[in-house]
């Protein structure tokens, strides 16, 4: 198992980067992100509405509709509330990447989808869109802890009946055509996985990709076509990008 250190970023803060570590494990398929703390921390004072303390107090706005709070804070809001409780899974919504996929499935889901996260985390990606209106989602992850995470999460926002958390590696796990896959990892694995994505997609599906640090946007952008797809947009902060695709008519050799 290969460990890849979590490159300092802006918006990152020294106290972030020394709690973050990324796990790499190989396969295709194979990848998930592990965090060495219990609750989530700050990252960027845009993403945070009442911050009273990184480890008190955690309000973060997803896109246009969307409110992540914790599950042990009281918050009233006018949008929708996702309740989230970490655990030891990667995905509270703080971090640049995550922010970006949730302004990307707020942009995205309109209702009835049906939704691919591939490393699902804490759920947080599939449970939001599930929250914005998709009609199923199914999160897939290699980590048993991460899936009871993601399952526990999905309950307590009210979901659990629409969202199939599955453990083991998307090859063997993901059937039939999705509307909208997400994969907030790595860049190296965002590449290895990215020629198996075009098949899963059905028409018009949007492909959302994040966990990418700015100096490798070149770099995936050129793999994503060369797999099939067609980036539509890209989004940036703060040094991280998320991509946006959709299926290519003919792949770049």
């Amino acid at each position: 198992m290969k460990q890849v250190g979590l490159e300092p970023k802006p918006g990152l803060t020294a106290a972030g980067a020394a709690h973050h570590q990324h796990v790499f494990v190989p396969g295709v398929f194979g990848v998930r992100w592990a965090v060495g703390h219990h609750q989530p921390f700050c990252f960027g004072q845009d993403d945070v509405i009442g911050k009273l303390g990184c480890h008190e107090r955690l309000n973060i706005l997803g896109g246009a509709r969307l409110a992540v709070v914790p599950s042990w804070q009281q918050y009233d809001t006018d949008r929708v509330k996702l309740i989230l409780d970490p655990g030891l899974a990667f995905g509270t919504g703080g971090h640049e990447t995550t922010s970006l996929c949730l302004e990307a499935l707020d942009e995205q889901v309109r209702g009835g989808e049906r939704v691919l996260d591939i490393g699902t985390g804490s759920g947080i990606l599939a449970i939001a869109a599930l929250k914005l209106g998709a009609g199923s989602a199914e999160g897939v992850d290699i980590d048993p802890m991460c899936v009871r995470t993601a399952g526990e999460n999905a309950a307590r926002n009210g979901v659990a009946d629409r969202f199939k958390v599955l453990v083991g590696d998307l090859s063997d796990k993901a059937s039939g055509q999705y509307n909208i896959i997400t994969a907030n990892i790595v860049a190296a694995a965002i590449l290895s996985l990215a020629p198996h994505v075009p098949v899963l997609m059905a028409p018009d599906a949007r492909f959302i990709a994040s966990g990418i640090i700015d100096e490798r946007k070149d770099e995936v952008l050129a793999g994503l076509r060369a797999a099939g797809l067609a980036p539509v947009e890209v989004k940036e902060k703060r040094g991280w990008v998320c991509i946006i695709c959709k299926k290519s008519e003919t792949k770049e050799a």
